[in-house]
C-alpha cells in the first residue's frame, strides 16, 4: 500500500473530503490532497505530521511503518522525549492554523544557528506581549 493509498483510505474512514483535508493541513484546495493520493505529487516531509494529526492516526501509518491507523507507541521512554501525548495538541494546533503551519514549514531546514535566533525573537515577543 502506497503513502497516497493509505491517506485516502483514512480519509474515507473518517468521511472527510479532499477539500476538508486541504483546508485542515494548509493547502489552498483540494488537488494537491489528490495529488497526493494518486501518487503524482510527493508528500513534503513537513506535511506527513499535519497528515496524521488531520486523520487522527500517526506518523508511522502514514509512511507506511506501522498497517494499524488506530497504533500509538508509546515505548519512547526517553526521559528528555516528548510523549506522544504531548505532541498532540501541539501537532494539532499547528495543523488548524495555517499561519503557525507556514511557521513551523518554514524552520523545517534552519540551521541551528537560524534557530537559535529564531528562539530568541520568539522570546522576545512573547515577553513583550505580556507586558
Amino acid at each position: 500500500m502506497t503513502i497516497g493509498s493509505r491517506i485516502r483510505k483514512r480519509r474515507e474512514e473518517l468521511h472527510i473530503t479532499q477539500e476538508e483535508l486541504a483546508t485542515k493541513i494548509g493547502y489552498k484546495s483540494r488537488s494537491s490532497i489528490n495529488k497526493i493520493e494518486m501518487n503524482v505529487q510527493q508528500l513534503k516531509q513537513s506535511k506527513v505530521l499535519a497528515l496524521a494529526m488531520a486523520l487522527d492516526t500517526t506518523v508511522d501509518y502514514i509512511m507506511g511503518w506501522e498497517s494499524d491507523p488506530d497504533y500509538v507507541d508509546n515505548s519512547d521512554s526517553r526521559p528528555d522525549s516528548l510523549s506522544y501525548n504531548d505532541v498532540i495538541p501541539i501537532a494539532k494546533r499547528i495543523a488548524q492554523d495555517p499561519h503557525l503551519y507556514e511557521l513551523f514549514d518554514a524552520v523545517q531546514d534552519a540551521s541551528p544557528e537560524e534557530i537559535s535566533a529564531i528562539t530568541s525573537l520568539v522570546s522576545t515577543f512573547m515577553q513583550n506581549r505580556s507586558v
